[in-house]
């Protein structure tokens, strides 16, 4: 049977592709909040729940997340020592890779995120970056990993 000519798919969504110009404003969004925040926690994330991460969200409200394609984020902090924002910053920029987000926090200390039971996915830190004393890869181990049972209610 032959097509016919009338059978034709239209979408009716017009989305937009988000193009350089957001790609441009997140780069400025992490150099920015890389000077304001005394340290950036790198960690990858299996198995996110949206609201999960909206809890977190507001219990880390003093801090700031960014979750994006980890070229755009180590495109941010400088691929090379000629590049980088901050000194030791291209580290932080190479040891992105896999699933990762950022924690900007001006918090001392780490083990308040890490030791309590914050959501139903797995969060793993991989390292973190201080100005004072550049980027420190975490152990590989799973002491660091949180695996959060379901909440019962």
């Amino acid at each position: 049977m032959p097509k016919s000519k009338r059978d034709k798919k239209i979408s009716l969504t017009k989305t937009k592709k988000k193009g350089l110009e957001l790609k441009q404003h997140i780069i400025e969004d992490i150099r920015e909040s890389a000077e304001k925040y005394a340290r950036i926690f790198l960690f990858s994330v299996q198995n996110m729940r949206n609201n999960k991460l909206k809890d977190l969200r507001a219990e880390w409200m003093d801090s700031r997340f960014f979750f994006g394609k980890n070229k755009i984020m180590a495109l941010a902090f400088g691929k090379s020592e000629e590049l980088e924002v901050s000194e030791g910053a291209h580290k932080l920029a190479n040891a992105l890779k896999g699933q990762c987000g950022l924690l900007f926090t001006n918090r001392p200390k780490k083990k308040k995120l890490l030791g309590r039971a914050l959501a139903t996915f797995k969060l793993k830190p991989l390292g973190v970056y201080t100005k004072k004393h550049g980027y420190k890869k975490l152990s590989n181990d799973t002491e660091n990993e949180m695996d959060v049972d379901e909440e019962k209610t």
